[in-house]
């Protein structure tokens, strides 16, 4: 039998670089007085009439828009935001928001939002997590991420902060699962 390697959390998403080429911007380049990139108008998002009653975490899922969207684990997001941060440094780009708040400022701020918050700290623990949330296929990736994102350390506490667990997935076999996701934490 041929055991098939699951690709890294990184290596889902694009590798392409520098990204902002494909959407129009244009990296600072330190040969032409440090011009800065500025984000495309179309970056922002639409203007559009929001009622909470789309959206609601509760023993439904109703996820509106972001029903099929990928969620990510805070782990997860502190990999990409590094990914994102040694890339710039490597290749000397730095931008700046209309507003002229530099990118990096954002990027620095989820960064160390991720760092405190974020329950699995290596790539590789971050990669078994992912796996192993990912073998529970009867729940959702929102589902997903919050167990791996909230360090529930009892199945009564997973289903009260997510509601949704309670007709999904029974107490002995979601405590088996946080035992296993406990054992991969790293504090």
């Amino acid at each position: 039998m041929i055991a098939h390697k699951k690709p890294s959390v990184l290596a889902r998403y694009p590798k392409s670089f520098p990204p902002e080429a494909k959407h129009g911007m244009k990296p600072t380049d330190p040969s032409k007085n440090g011009r800065v990139a500025q984000h495309p108008d179309r970056w922002r998002p639409k203007e559009t009439a929001y009622s909470r009653d789309e959206d609601h975490v509760g023993e439904t899922l109703q996820l509106g828009e972001f029903v099929d969207a990928r969620s990510l684990t805070v782990s997860e997001a502190a990999l990409i935001l590094n990914a994102i941060r040694d890339r710039r440094a490597k290749h000397g780009i730095t931008m700046t928001y209309a507003n002229g708040v530099a990118q990096q400022e954002i990027v620095d701020q989820g960064m160390e939002h991720a760092r405190v918050f974020a329950n699995y700290k290596g790539q590789e623990n971050v990669e078994a997590v992912d796996g192993l949330l990912s073998t529970y296929t009867g729940l959702v990736m929102f589902e997903r991420a919050q167990l791996g994102s909230l360090g529930c350390t009892s199945a009564e506490e997973a289903k009260i902060l997510i509601p949704s667990l309670n007709s999904k997935i029974d107490d002995e076999t979601l405590q088996s699962l946080l035992d296993q996701l406990e054992s991969l934490r790293e504090d």
